[in-house]
């Protein structure tokens, strides 16, 4: 029965964290690539805390495949502008 609890208790710790985390990110084409591709690997923490520039990013995407991101040419393009533009360097936090 205490596991039972505890499953539940971490449920209702982590859904509300997920959807806070996809609410933090600004709206534009792109975001629910970058919520689908870059939350499967680590938190969206990471990501929103991260601002560079589109080469910065480009070179983060790059790694990110290296290291077994799958992600299509179009997607890749859409991911970059959307970061680029919504988390770029002179972006505020």
């Amino acid at each position: 029965m205490s596991k039972i609890f505890a499953a539940i208790c971490l449920l209702l710790i982590f859904v509300p964290c997920q959807v806070l985390g996809e609410n933090a990110l600004p709206e534009g084409p792109g975001k629910t690539i970058v919520l689908k591709k870059c939350q499967a690997c680590h938190g969206l923490d990471l990501v929103e805390n991260e601002r560079g520039s589109r080469a910065d990013w480009a070179g983060i995407l790059d790694e990110m495949v290296n290291n077994g991101l799958i992600l299509n040419e179009k997607d890749k393009n859409l991911a970059l502008e959307y970061l680029s533009t919504h988390l770029g360097a002179d972006q505020k936090e």
